[in-house]
């Protein structure tokens, strides 16, 4: 009676684990989807009746200066789209395999896709927490990004060779010693 109790708390406290640790991802995904350096838009001044006949220089810093801050945001936000669409599009051995050609050693066996991922973010310096809204960075995301569909198109590829390959037959001897122990 003490093992089942003990037994059933084990696995209570193994299911409380796992929640958490659901819950933390998809908690990840959702910021990876909100663009982080984004703010609330200052409300605009009234603007006076009367024409002004140019621009003052200080209002020509301030737009360019939210022109930049919108084209930051606006790259971010479609990092991190991209971001979400390898998670979603790529299985767990193409990022494994990318992984270890990085040179990440730490915990690969046991890592999930998203553990696995941000490993690979980190080694090429294009961390979400890193807010890089760089051309440069962006152009290297979709580089990852297409070697990581490349990755997957060829593991699909493999899976479908090795499914139509013949199944070998075990010879007699290798087959299971039960079945000729109860004879």
């Amino acid at each position: 009676m003490r093992r089942f109790l003990l037994t059933v708390l084990c696995l209570f406290g193994l299911g409380v684990v796992v929640l958490l640790i659901m819950s933390s991802r998809r908690r990840d995904v959702a910021r990876a989807h909100e663009p982080s350096g984004s703010r609330q838009s200052e409300p605009r001044k009234p603007t006076p009746d009367r024409v002004v006949a140019a621009p003052a220089p200080a209002a020509v810093a301030e737009a360019d200066t939210r022109a930049v801050e919108q084209d930051a945001t606006r790259i971010l936000q479609e990092m991190a789209e991209i971001r979400a669409d390898m998670i979603a599009g790529v299985s767990r051995r193409p990022l494994f395999l990318m992984a270890k050609k990085r040179g990440v050693s730490c915990g690969l066996f046991v890592a999930s896709k998203w553990d696995l991922f941000d490993a690979i973010l980190e080694v090429e310096g294009l961390s979400p927490d890193r807010q890089d809204s760089s051309p440069s960075a962006q152009r290297r995301l979709r580089e990852l990004a297409a070697e990581a569909n490349r990755r997957e198109a060829e593991e699909i590829e493999r899976r479908a060779f090795v499914q139509q390959l013949p199944q070998p037959v075990q010879p007699r001897a290798q087959r299971s010693w039960r079945r000729f122990m109860s004879a």
